[in-house]
């Protein structure tokens, strides 16, 4: 029942990151836990669950974004394995990068924190009208890892 609620209304921790981070950028870090969740989460052996259930952006897709939505089959290129690489190496590059130039500010790592969590809304929400409302988690860096560490897992076993 709980899960059931934090579906319907997750989307509002997005919302406060957004307006959250812009006046403080330090609050933007909490946006951490939505990074390492999926990650936790699959090498715990629950795959996607974070994805599927937990996600403040995927709730904010269901609830907000569904309504107003293209109903397009996604791409085979945005499923494709190489793609979704070239997205997480894009995106942890863009990010590594900034960190590494503002190590020692944490003020800036949040804002660079903030910034990434409004484009990659942004980019979802354009791909959303183009295709459908779930098209970033195809490409979400996050999300592709989680993939890739339960195929490893199940493959394994």
């Amino acid at each position: 029942m709980l899960l059931q609620i934090w579906k319907k209304y997750g989307f509002v921790l997005l919302l406060l990151f957004i307006i959250g981070g812009f006046y403080s950028k330090i609050f933007a870090l909490i946006a951490l836990i939505c990074m390492l969740g999926p990650i936790v989460l699959a090498l715990l052996g629950y795959g996607r669950l974070w994805c599927k259930n937990i996600c403040p952006r995927g709730s904010f897709y269901d609830k907000v974004i569904y309504k107003y939505c293209s109903k397009k089959p996604n791409p085979k290129l945005i499923k494709s394995t190489v793609f979704k690489i070239a997205v997480i190496l894009f995106i942890f590059i863009i990010f590594g990068a900034g960190i590494t130039k503002y190590w020692e500010d944490i003020k800036k790592i949040g804002s660079i924190f903030h910034r990434m969590i409004i484009a990659t809304t942004l980019v979802g929400i354009i791909l959303a009208f183009i295709f459908n409302h779930r098209t970033w988690c195809c490409l979400c860096p996050m999300g592709s890892i989680a993939l890739f560490i339960s195929k490893y897992k199940k493959n394994r076993r």
